[in-house]
């Protein structure tokens, strides 16, 4: 077991149980992980990450910008890997149908991990909110993909 205080212990292990779940339809299937700089969560995002990828599954990882991408390992900018436009609105739809690649790529990802979301803006979260349900022909948030968002309010 990971070197993991109480905390990033729950943290892990909720989320990797839903990750893990056979029927994603059980259970919550998005997660706010909050607390100020250094508290571990690029720890327990790693963790995360690498424990999906050794699995042989597909684990996104995107951050709000590129200095947080620095933290996670194999991580890109959301507006990189989500195609988000520059400007959004409150009906913006990120630059992807669902026939194209980056869109197979969501769908097959058994997690998407958002590192300090809490920098980005709501209609931008909604954007890519109304993208997921798009592609994966799902109105369940995010089109029920399994989302973790990082970040401190």
């Amino acid at each position: 077991m990971l070197p993991f205080n109480e905390s990033q212990a729950l943290v892990y292990n909720t989320i990797r149980d839903a990750a893990l779940k056979e029927n994603p339809l059980l259970g919550p299937r998005i997660f706010f992980v909050d607390g100020p700089g250094g508290t571990g969560k690029a720890f327990v995002f790693n963790a995360l990450l690498n424990r999906i990828r050794q699995d042989g599954d597909i684990a996104i990882a995107v951050a709000s910008s590129g200095t947080a991408a620095l933290l996670l390992e194999g991580v890109r900018t959301a507006h990189s890997t989500l195609k988000i436009l520059l400007d959004v609105t409150t009906s913006t739809m990120c630059d992807m149908t669902p026939r194209l690649a980056t869109a197979s790529f969501i769908k097959r990802a058994k997690i998407i991990v958002w590192d300090e979301c809490s920098m980005m803006s709501k209609d931008l979260i909604e954007t890519v909110n109304r993208s997921f349900q798009n592609i994966m022909d799902n109105t369940s948030p995010f089109g029920g993909r399994l989302i973790v968002f990082g970040g401190n309010f």
